[in-house]
């Protein structure tokens, strides 16, 4: 095909997505009937309730995707085939034999090295992905999913200049091979030069007008400058050239859920699952879906999935704390926000999680106050690490709140340091000038000034032991023992006729009456 029929070609495809974006703009002035998402089993969540957690946009960063296995290239014949079969079902050991068996192939060595680079990425053994990777790119400097891998993990952890320095060597050596030309749009792209990533797209495009990588990155431009229909449009053109590149079902399901469509963004995450079961972003964002929907065990196990199957995935390990907080896990959330740090430790949002945690938690046996001050710790690391944090970030409030917490603490603890160490309201450090502790003047314990023990002013030679002029023990007027219905003025029941009580039986008990609990039916209570 000449320059001229690939010009063409190119310029029906832009005409065909205007033309639908058009079409869209032009009927949405007018009521349309809104098409039903298709149904996908388990679609409804059940929503639990939890305590309000903080969750990070998953998607502010378009270019998170751990690598994924490379379907065979067309000329293979079948030799790679059982390898990538075997890598599809989790049998990794097989899947390794046959790639190591394959990589002195002059046409399949290169693919065997990539894809061994993928297995041990999974396995949570990275600086062996990276040989396995670059070794992919000398056997065929012009190989884009090896550097595309190598690219995408310098910008997980936010190295842009690394990334870049890649793609201009990679450049070099493939004598500005377009397909290397497209991986160097990721990295615009995560530097917010969506513009030029459109332009240079459609230039790589004249010469390579089938490129997927070129289709993914003008997609997610369009989808960062606010143009979802066009990025749709071309996502779905490249989910139909390349069904395997799950990428693009992955982009669609993040339009939907932007959109708040959590069924349609289910079955797009469960549809690249179908085709890359153990791919590790699928699974993290299926876990956000349920997330969203409360549904916090189902999510942990998704983030889980995702941890296991890239375990430097920082961001799984943040949603499974999100996910173990929901629980009010709070212990595990810990644990799990820690194991993000771990990974990436400038990860701001795993330092914000920690002092939202510890903030609204008990945690770790802390007393108050050093767990508050852990709070405001975390939240200027958080603060460090963020840059310019908007006004309206509910940062601010929280981080006030911990701080107003703390000052009422430390008050609270200052006036308990100065209040006298008595509680009896004398003068002395003991409660009062004696041995006892009731604040009189004697060695008794009850505070008169006589031997005895009961506080009245003879030393009686009475019987009783209550002090007062009858041999009951109680001190009324009466025979009896409790004070009731007599003369004396501790026994009354004037207000309790109105109030029936439930406790009481009818049995001899030991309270004075028929009863045990006051039963206002016998009129003399003893209360």
């Amino acid at each position: 095909m000449n320059r001229a029929a690939i010009t063409d070609n190119i310029l029906r495809q832009i005409r065909r997505a205007f033309l639908s974006t058009a079409a869209l703009t032009l009927l949405s002035g007018c009521p349309q009937p809104v098409p039903e998402e298709p149904v996908v089993e388990a679609t409804v969540e059940p929503v639990v309730d939890a305590v309000e957690q903080f969750e990070p946009d998953p998607f502010a960063d378009p270019v998170d995707a751990p690598p994924t296995i490379a379907p065979a290239p067309a000329f293979s014949n079948g030799d790679v085939d059982d390898a990538i079969a075997a890598a599809l079902t989790g049998d990794l050991q097989s899947a390794k034999t046959e790639f190591q068996r394959l990589l002195e192939d002059p046409e399949l060595g290169t693919y065997a090295a990539y894809n061994l680079g993928v297995i041990a990425y999974r396995e949570g053994q990275v600086l062996q992905a990276t040989s396995y990777f670059e070794d992919a790119l000398d056997k065929d400097p012009t190989h884009a999913a090896p550097l595309a891998a190598l690219v995408r993990d310098a910008l997980r952890t936010g190295n842009s200049r690394e990334a870049q320095r890649l793609v201009d060597v990679q450049m070099s050596r493939s004598e500005n091979a377009p397909e290397i030309r497209a991986v160097g749009l990721y990295v615009l792209n995560h530097d917010g030069r969506h513009e030029q990533v459109i332009r240079d797209g459609r230039e790589i495009l004249l010469q390579d007008e089938e490129n997927l990588d070129v289709f993914f990155n003008i997609a997610v431009a369009y989808r960062e400058t606010a143009r979802p229909e066009l990025a749709q449009f071309i996502l779905e053109q490249g989910l139909g050239r390349d069904r395997s590149r799950v990428e693009f079902s992955l982009a669609l399901g993040q339009l939907r859920m932007e959109e708040g469509n959590l069924t349609a963004a289910q079955t797009q995450f469960s549809n690249a699952l179908e085709v890359d079961p153990f791919n590790a972003e699928a699974h993290n964002n299926l876990g956000l879906v349920r997330l969203r929907l409360r549904n916090y065990s189902r999510a942990e196990e998704s983030f889980v999935s995702a941890a296991q199957y890239a375990p430097e995935y920082a961001e799984a390990w943040l949603n499974i704390g999100n996910a173990r907080k929901g629980q009010q896990n709070y212990a595990g959330a810990q644990v799990a926000f820690e194991e993000a740090l771990s990974i990436r430790s400038d990860f701001s949002d795993a330092y914000y999680n920690l002092a939202i945690l510890y903030l609204d938690a008990e945690m770790g046996g802390l007393e108050k106050r050093p767990r508050l001050e852990q709070s405001i710790s975390y939240f200027d690391s958080f603060a460090r690490g963020a840059g310019a944090i908007p006004a309206d970030h509910p940062y601010h409030g929280y981080r006030a709140e911990a701080e107003t917490l703390l000052r009422i603490e430390i008050e609270f603890q200052e006036e308990a340091a100065n209040a006298p160490a008595d509680v009896w309201g004398d003068d002395s450090s003991e409660g009062d000038d004696s041995s006892d502790d009731w604040g009189d003047d004697s060695s008794d314990d009850w505070g008169d000034d006589s031997s005895d023990d009961w506080g009245d002013d003879s030393s009686d030679d009475s019987e009783d032991d209550w002090g007062d002029d009858s041999s009951d023990d109680w001190g009324d007027d009466s025979s009896d023992d409790w004070g009731d219905d007599s003369s004396d003025e501790s026994g009354e029941d004037e207000e309790e006729s109105d109030e029936e009580q439930d406790s009481g039986d009818d049995s001899e008990d030991d309270w004075g009456d028929s009863d045990d609990w006051t039963d206002a039916a016998d009129g003399e209570d003893p209360w």
